[in-house]
């Protein structure tokens, strides 16, 4: 089998491979693209490499990394990978991986998996500037993953990225807003919030209020409906996510996250009557019923990322933070949390996390000095007790 390569108008060289007898050049596949190539020889020996392990009827037998990738790529979206999951598989496979889509899966080693992450680390992102440690780790995890599913497949025998150095995570602290943000952010939501704003303020306003308020993600603010509103429990049902891609209508995908994420956060019953009356100006104003999105200006799902703007630009006018973004709502609602001395699995639990070590690490920050809180609570309860080798205890 033989592929002449040819640019595309985005400058990224790709084969279309055809038996070598001349009038019958039918198409094995569409076309492989070697978006890693930087000349016509470089395209041309991968694709030659290629197309070396294409039959005569089109089956790619191909043990090549690129190709394997693009396979389990194809698998993972069968099985209902959310569209985000697979832009980021295809763009890991075709841009950071693609210094080794053309070697052998087999051949490849845990030191060349190592000697990769540190070249992304080092001139991997746009304009040779170097990926962020977050970014790289995705990508191992995307290789392990990869490779887990080749090995159970019978592709292969071992899996080298187990070996491979994982790439340590970068830990920015989550933001959360200031106690004097905290004050101007609700003193906002409360004026607009008290039926005598703009119908668009009110919404915006309870949006933000619900996340700060339940501690939820902003796709999950998205996703509630009337229905989910659970005022006889006083609990909101946190039981999916709105997603986004380009060129689609935005929809309700009722498998969250992770099971963890699906969930009953207890409200107050002041909360409860918050969320009633702001269900009664949505039924007066849009007319809609139980299965209509509460955020949403109208009665489709709202954008995530509209939302998120919407926060920026509030943000922006009220003088807040600039590193504060809708997340942070999320963050100050577990802060808070931490500060009042809630026990980490019931934070876990009331966020969706999986487990309470992903709480523990992304809060990690405001857990310090809970450490020296304890020992001075110990202290104070042993007062009074007789201490090791007979003395008083201290105080």
């Amino acid at each position: 089998m033989k592929a002449e390569v040819k640019q595309d108008a985005r400058g990224t060289w790709y084969a279309r491979p055809y038996p070598g007898q001349a009038g019958q050049r039918a198409l094995a596949k569409p076309y492989k693209s070697f978006p890693g190539a930087s000349t016509r020889e470089q395209a041309q020996a991968m694709a030659d490499a290629w197309a070396a392990q294409i039959t005569a009827g089109g089956m790619v037998t191909s043990m090549l990394l690129g190709d394997l990738l693009d396979e389990y790529n194809a698998a993972m979206e069968a099985m209902g990978a959310s569209p985000h999951t697979v832009r980021s598989y295809r763009l890991y496979a075709h841009r950071y991986l693609a210094p080794l889509s053309a070697r052998r899966a087999d051949g490849l080693t845990a030191m060349d998996f190592d000697q990769l992450q540190a070249r992304l680390l080092d001139r991997g992102g746009a304009g040779g500037a170097g990926l962020s440690p977050t970014t790289v780790r995705c990508v191992h995890q995307y290789l392990r993953g990869a490779y887990s599913w080749m090995c159970r497949k019978g592709i292969l025998e071992r899996n080298p990225v187990l070996a491979a150095d994982k790439p340590a995570p970068a830990r920015p602290d989550a933001v959360a807003l200031g106690e004097a943000d905290l004050r101007t952010l609700t003193d906002w939501m409360a004026e607009r919030m008290s039926g005598d704003a703009a119908p668009w303020e009110y919404r915006r306003a309870w949006s933000f209020w619900t996340a700060l308020a339940f501690g939820l993600r902003v796709g999950e603010v998205c996703a509630l409906r009337p229905r989910d509103i659970e005022r006889r429990r006083q609990a909101v049902l946190v039981g999916g996510t709105v997603v986004s891609v380009p060129g689609r209508r935005p929809w309700r995908k009722e498998k969250p996250k992770t099971s963890s994420s699906r969930r009953s956060v207890a409200a107050t019953a002041s909360q409860v009557a918050v969320m009633a009356a702001y269900e009664e100006f949505r039924e007066s104003e849009l007319h809609a019923g139980q299965w209509a999105p509460l955020a949403s200006p109208t009665a489709s799902w709202m954008r995530p990322s509209d939302l998120s703007a919407e926060f920026a630009r509030t943000r922006d006018a009220l003088g807040l933070d600039r590193r504060a973004t809708f997340h942070s709502l999320r963050h100050t609602h577990a802060s808070w949390l931490i500060a009042s001395g809630v026990d980490l699995v019931t934070i876990s639990e009331r966020l969706g996390h999986a487990d309470p070590s992903v709480t523990a690490r992304v809060y990690a920050h405001y857990l310090d000095g809970r450490d020296a809180k304890a020992a001075a609570a110990f202290e104070q309860t042993m007062r009074g007790l007789r201490a090791p080798g007979g003395a008083a205890w201290p105080g």
